[in-house]
């Protein structure tokens, strides 16, 4: 490890969220150097010391990579000028600058520090100015405090620059008297990490605030798997297994924590369930929210169903005959307050909800259509022919913070959403955080349609809410199980609904939509992937492979897994060539010409379109595009989307962006591409199982081509478990 000192002379680069900084130095063996790393904070004219690597940029030469690095104040009159000028302290200018540094010369600091009220002396600063800079400089001091100590106890400036804006000034204290306030959640820094910090300040590990992070982790954690909640004894198991410590010794803390109602228990049929307060808050409140809308009684039944009757009889509503299934879930939508609406692929849920678009908007009512996704939110709109949001964006979300970590909703029980219809498509990704903000925002009166497929996997957030509404029978449950003629003449189709009955598709049928392909080692497995798609679907299909085949795979890690398969596609694909300008960033290298996906909903996202002035804004989660330009003199990539959208990012939101030659099925869920190739070989048991393999043949529209092992097909088929989801709604929902 190197180290570094000298003047901050330039800052080229810096992140107001992450503290990613590219700065220059004069260092103090007279060489101008360039120095990249998380730096919050820092300000020209400021001295520094920096400790990391040098490294060889391929654009820009020679840099310092920063690992840690402590900063002090300026000396001389003329470094006092440029640190003050550099508008690091709240309310001093260049011009006040100058008179301050005029007034005190080089004991400005001083002054600014131990006798803030001599600043008053200076012409233009009043006694409340005066502190008002003062308490600004202190606070900048504090805050280089804290990432000095993080960076002693082995934690990054961007750690430190998260935790010192969540817990302000008294951040250092805080974390010194319990080191385990670092172990939320938010800060991603990870229990055991936490354990080896308080462990190394000498903190008491038999601590009850060690304990109780422990608990909190064990249910965070447990979250993460999709459970709302546990029952006592497992988490007091768990927990205990986690600390290596007697179970005995956590039922005090236990106790201690729902007395404070720090964690909330709740009885279930004489088994006590635990929960994270904000779980319990949105599971209760979804339950009492459902069951104020199911019974609502609507003036407008009458004039609708006749309505619909002559819409029937003249054989006009959407230019569709509806079923029998599909009537009686219009009929539902309109007497019923609440109605839930599935079926699997080729079922007709996208024709039932045009039609009660068609219905309730000819009847003059307000309907918003709503999807969990961005990508799902895009499909609704294409096929049902009405404008469709996102849950996020229908309810208006705003940050409070730089990170885009915090949210709130502009659209709450307060001001509701002006809506008489909400229809809400793939309810199976719609976890019951979100759930709760919804239905929050929904006004008396308001009818409520939730369609889905509740075979398809579950959210990615806790909970299953569209299962455990289903299961409670508090309202009507329309199954669409009528697969039309045109979807039952494709195997996709057919063979979707045979996986979910525990038969193994039919493939290779001539002139059909489902193939399938043997591959028994990862050489035979990649070169077939990259033929089909540079060479056999494009000449045969006429798809393109930059736009029109995506593959999938169950798994993130091991030779078909994502990470893998994405470099492998990368150099059959889109290989290294002078005129493609590249990025390194950790161990992915972005290149022109790639296919990437954002990775986040992003709704402040600037997009433009050529020839168009004004900016669109939003970028959803899923959304797929090709790399364009990269510019390595202003850091920015810049992609063009698959809707013709471009976008440019750069140091502050590069890490929404990921290569997506590949990606996983549940990272595809609540889209659907012209051809998949779906990966099967092998992988993780939890990941092997009916309702994943369901899941990632319906994302084909055209043509789905399997490649792979058909023992692995043969597994996912026979195992119909899933995997079991603790939550409470649906027994809230029945009591």
């Amino acid at each position: 490890m190197d180290s570094l000192k000298g003047r901050i002379v330039d800052i080229v680069f810096q992140g107001e969220d992450t503290g990613y900084a590219i700065i220059r130095i004069f260092a103090e063996s007279g060489e101008a150097c360039v120095l990249t790393g998380t730096m919050p904070l820092i300000n020209c004219g400021e001295y520094i010391e920096a400790t990391g690597n040098w490294v060889e940029h391929p654009v820009y030469g020679r840099q310092f990579k920063v690992q840690s690095y402590e900063k002090t104040l300026p000396q001389s009159e003329d470094d006092v000028l440029v640190y003050l000028s550099s508008g690091v302290v709240k309310g001093v200018g260049k011009a006040l600058a100058r008179r301050i540094v005029r007034q005190f010369g080089e004991h400005t600091m001083d002054v600014i520090v131990e006798q803030p009220d001599r600043l008053a002396e200076v012409k233009g600063i009043s006694l409340s100015k005066a502190r008002e800079i003062s308490e600004s400089f202190v606070a900048q001091r504090a805050m280089q405090e804290v990432v000095t100590y993080f960076a002693q106890i082995g934690l990054s400036a961007n750690v430190a620059y998260k935790v010192y804006n969540s817990l302000g000034a008294l951040c250092l204290p805080l974390v010194q008297t319990n080191p385990y306030i670092l172990a939320n959640p938010e800060y991603k820094i990870g229990f055991r990490h936490v354990d080896q910090i308080a462990a190394q300040i000498g903190y008491d590990m038999d601590s009850p605030n060690r304990m109780e992070a422990a608990l909190r982790n064990c249910l965070s954690a447990m979250s993460m798997n999709g459970h709302t909640c546990l029952e006592d004894h497992s988490l007091i198991n768990t927990t205990a297994d986690m600390l290596n410590a007697d179970p005995e010794c956590l039922l005090p803390v236990l106790e201690n924590m729902l007395s404070a109602r720090k964690l909330i228990g709740l009885d279930i049929d004489g088994h006590r369930r635990i929960y994270l307060p904000d779980l319990y808050n949105a599971e209760m409140g979804v339950a009492k929210r459902l069951l104020e809308l199911v019974p609502a009684e609507f003036p407008d039944t009458e004039i609708l169903e006749r309505r619909l009757g002559r819409m029937v009889g003249n054989s006009f509503l959407c230019g569709a005959e509806l079923s029998d299934e599909q009537l009686s879930a219009v009929e539902s939508a309109i007497c019923r307050g609440v109605t839930v609406i599935t079926g699997g692929p080729g079922t007709g849920k996208t024709t039932t909800i045009r039609c009660m678009v068609e219905l309730f908007e000819g009847s003059g009512l307000v309907v918003s259509l709503a999807a969990p996704t961005g990508r799902a939110a895009k499909r609704m709109t294409e096929t049902s022919g009405a404008e469709a949001k996102t849950v996020h964006r229908m309810l208006e979300i705003s940050y409070t913070d730089q990170t885009k970590t915090r949210f709130v909703f502009n659209r709450d029980r307060n001001n509701p959403l002006d809506a008489d219809v909400v229809i809400v498509d793939e309810m199976s990704m719609m976890d019951i955080q979100l759930m709760e903000a919804l239905l929050v925002a929904i006004k008396p009166g308001c009818r409520l349609v939730l369609v889905g497929d509740a075979d398809q996997l579950p959210s990615v957030g806790p909970g299953k809410v569209l299962q455990d509404i289903m299961d409670s029978g508090i309202c009507p449950v329309v199954y669409l199980t009528q697969v039309y003629r045109q979807a039952a003449e494709s195997m996709i189709i057919t063979n979707a609904h045979r996986i979910n009955q525990g038969e193994m598709p039919i493939c290779n049928v001539k002139d059909k939509d489902f193939y399938y392909i043997p591959a028994h080692s990862s050489e035979t497995l990649y070169g077939k992937i990259i033929t089909l798609c540079k060479d056999k679907l494009p000449a045969t299909f006429g798809f393109n492979p930059a736009t029109d085949i995506q593959i999938i795979t169950p798994t993130r890690r091991g030779d078909a897994g994502v990470a893998e398969l994405n470099k492998v596609l990368q150099q059959a694909l889109n290989p290294k060539a002078l005129h493609k300008t590249e990025r390194k960033m950790g161990d992915v290298v972005f290149r022109v010409g790639d296919r990437v996906m954002q990775n986040k909903n992003n709704y402040d996202m600037e997009c433009y379109r050529v020839g168009q002035i004004e900016a669109e804004y939003g970028v959803y989660n899923g959304d797929l595009g090709t790399i364009r330009e990269i510019n390595n003199a202003s850091g920015t990539i810049t992609v063009e989307l698959t809707d013709g959208r471009f976008c440019s990012y750069d140091h502050s939101n590069i890490e929404e962006l990921e290569q997506a030659f590949a990606t996983t099925v549940h990272k595809s869920q609540g889209s659907e591409f012209p051809c998949v190739v779906l990966v099967l070989f092998g992988g993780p048991r939890m990941l092997q199982n009916r309702n994943l393999l369901y899941t990632a043949v319906t994302r084909a529209r055209k043509l789905l081509v399997v490649v792979g092992l058909q023992e692995t097909m043969a597994t996912m088929v026979r195992n119909k478990s899933k995997s079991e989801r603790m939550s409470s709604l649906r027994e809230m929902l029945e009591k």
